[in-house]
């Protein structure tokens, strides 16, 4: 009899606290997982910070909405003279990016954007698809500053 109500008492608990559960998206779980595809990449020129870069590798990190046709990253700018990210300064393995688009702050994907700050300037960047296994991302600061982060291709 004791186990009985023991039983139920549990049954009870259990189906109370699943059905009290929240049924919301967990906000930090598109928070992480951007996270687990982002790198840093920074310029430093006598002690102070010219220039951060935050990329976000987006075939990885949003598998769903972007096709293997194509490299697609998220990158955040950061410069400290508002530098202005130069498409012709970008590699990816040797290789020109053929498109880029700034990002409004007003628009929806900015809203998506995990890491984000109003002192900086975000972009999507595409390259072709490649078969190589590792994405080596060169950022050519200047003739003596390389930003280099580099991705394993998923």
């Amino acid at each position: 009899m004791m186990k009985n109500i023991l039983k139920t008492t549990l049954l009870f608990t259990l189906l109370l606290l699943v059905g009290c559960g929240s049924k919301q998206p967990n906000p930090d779980a598109k928070y992480e997982q951007n996270l687990l595809y982002t790198k840093v990449g920074k310029v430093i020129q006598n002690n102070e910070v010219k220039m951060l870069l935050y990329v976000t590798y987006l075939n990885s990190a949003k598998k769903e909405k972007y096709s293997d046709i194509y490299q697609n990253f998220l990158v955040s700018v950061y410069s400290k003279n508002n530098i202005q990210l130069d498409s012709e300064k970008f590699k990816m393995n040797n290789r020109d990016l053929f498109y880029i688009k700034k990002i409004d702050k007003t628009s929806s994907l900015y809203k998506d954007i995990a890491l984000r700050n109003s002192w900086s300037d975000y972009y999507i960047i595409k390259f072709y698809n490649t078969k190589k296994k590792y994405l080596n991302l060169d950022y050519f600061y200047d003739d003596k500053n390389i930003i280099k982060i580099r991705f394993k291709k998923e």
